[in-house]
């Protein structure tokens, strides 16, 4: 409970063109209003929209990635996540044409698009949201083989990451 790891310079590389995979087992139900969400990495701009939200769950379990306000359906899995069961999640946004992509357990579930640009805000945090205001939110569940990638994972690489550590 408000646990997280604290890694020097995460932003610098989640706030461009990114990849985030992780396994992750939680129940925790999260919040429809993404910047009030829980979430695996990511900084929350009060009153602006200079943010980015890695992993962020909403109300009925589905998490997703979102850039600045855009908390769109295509941003966000299809399956629940917070059944109890460990599920494998992939995560990509590409900072130049603003695509993401969510994968979970090997499968794309859906693909989206964000606004562009590299975040200006830093964070440092795995375990939660950080906010400028100083109210961060909390991951409650566990988290296994977190690995962090500068580029945009293809389809094939994120099946085989899966296969790997299943």
């Amino acid at each position: 409970n408000n646990d997280y790891v604290e890694v020097n310079n995460l932003s610098g590389i989640l706030n461009d063109t990114a990849s985030l995979t992780f396994w992750i087992r939680t129940t925790q139900s999260g919040n429809d209003t993404g910047w009030q969400a829980p979430g695996v990495a990511g900084v929350e701009e009060g009153g602006g929209a200079d943010d980015i939200f890695w992993g962020w769950i909403d109300a009925s379990g589905n998490i997703g990635i979102s850039v600045g306000n855009d908390f769109d359906e295509e941003q966000k899995s299809t399956t629940d996540i917070n059944d109890g069961n460990w599920h494998h999640v992939v995560l990509t946004r590409d900072a130049t044409s603003g695509d993401t992509k969510v994968y979970v357990d090997g499968n794309l579930e859906n693909e989206g698009n964000s606004p562009t640009g590299i975040i200006g805000n830093g964070f440092s945090s795995i375990g939660r949201i950080e906010d400028t205001d100083g109210t961060p939110e909390y991951f409650d569940g566990d988290l296994d083989e977190v690995r962090i990638y500068s580029e945009v994972l293809s389809d094939s690489t994120v099946t085989n990451i899966y296969n790997s550590t299943h």
